[in-house]
């Protein structure tokens, strides 16, 4: 129970021998306290700083006496303050403090004269009876309450019963959908348009002589590919001739082989010529102008030459064809990694 509206008047009259330093009140209580009853006087609050935020430290200074103010002479006194929590900014020492975590005990004191007094100040840490207001703001406010006069017995669950419409759920869905819609779009724009501002430019140049130096290497590769195919069966031939000595046979075979092989040189000609003179074809060229179609001749058996000369022939044209074939496979492994 606090009791703010009291009558006082100074008593310091009717005590006789009450030092100076000290004040007698005497209180009228508006009713009488029954036994059990308690009561709780606000002597004096001071606010230093008049304001502070939630986040500053609440700081609380308690001014008291470590030695019970009687009237009479006293055998053993002690006083024991209990703070909310350990933090201490300041305390009065005395003889016989003691600061055992939270608390600070002050005595005993033995044989009190009377009126014996020992003020004292502690300074703590203090955050009970604070007010906290909190706010919790999630998304775009929809429903706005107020209320005025508000004291904390107020402060019970409530339940609000509203209407809202449905399609404005879908709203912020919506505009977000929309929002990374276009932002994909504006990208794929970005990186597929051309966005060049004259067709004469270096970068656009370059594209297109590459784009050319492209196109030259398919054609290359199909040519190379078809020569292949033409030493497959010249090889077959020089096989056949070498097992059965037929050198006839290995002639017909060898006619339409030798013309495709003149036919294919022809058309790789102007090819080269391009990839030579492109800027474009630096890496690429010499390794296409080193390949060489070798002509295979056949003379030494038409000279009616022994067995053996035949076949020494025919594995020394053999090496020539693996050695072409080991050339070629090369050049169409690297015009793969281009």
């Amino acid at each position: 129970i606090e009791y703010r509206q009291c009558v006082a008047s100074s008593a310091n009259e009717l005590v006789r021998g009450t030092p100076d330093s000290i004040s007698f009140y005497t209180v009228a209580l508006p009713k009488p306290l029954n036994k059990g009853e308690t009561l709780t006087l606000e002597a004096h609050v001071l606010q230093f700083p008049e304001k502070i935020t939630q986040k500053d430290i609440h700081l609380v200074m308690l001014q008291e006496s470590a030695q019970y103010l009687s009237p009479y002479a006293v055998e053993s006194q002690s006083l024991s303050i209990k703070l909310p929590n350990a933090r201490v900014e300041s305390d009065t020492k005395l003889e016989g403090t003691k600061v055992q975590g939270s608390e600070i005990k002050y005595g005993p004191y033995k044989n009190l004269a009377q009126y014996s007094y020992a003020p004292t100040v502690v300074h703590f840490e203090s955050k009970a009876d604070q007010i906290l207001t909190l706010r919790y703001i999630a998304g775009r406010p929809v429903v706005v309450l107020e209320k005025n006069n508000v004291v904390p017995d107020h402060n019970q669950n409530i339940q609000v019963y509203y209407k809202f419409s449905n399609i404005n759920l879908l709203s912020e869905p919506l505009m977000l959908t929309s929002g990374f819609f276009v932002l994909f779009i504006t990208c794929i724009i970005y990186t597929r348009a051309d966005f060049s501002i004259s067709k004469s430019s270096a970068a656009y140049l370059a594209k297109l002589q590459w784009d050319e130096v492209l196109a030259t290497l398919q054609e290359v590769q199909s040519i190379i590919q078809k020569c292949l195919a033409a030493h497959d069966k010249l090889e077959a031939s020089l096989r056949d001739l070498s097992r059965t000595g037929d050198i006839q046979t290995c002639k017909a075979s060898r006619k339409p082989t030798d013309s495709l092989l003149k036919d294919l040189s022809k058309e790789l000609r102007p090819l080269l010529l391009f990839l030579q003179s492109s800027p474009s074809a630096s890496q690429i060229s010499p390794k296409v102008l080193n390949f060489s179609t070798p002509s295979t001749h056949l003379l030494g058996y038409e000279k009616k030459s022994s067995g053996r000369d035949i076949k020494n022939r025919i594995v020394y044209q053999q090496q020539k064809i693996i050695a072409l074939r080991q050339e070629v496979e090369d050049i169409l492994d690297f015009i793969d990694v281009i």
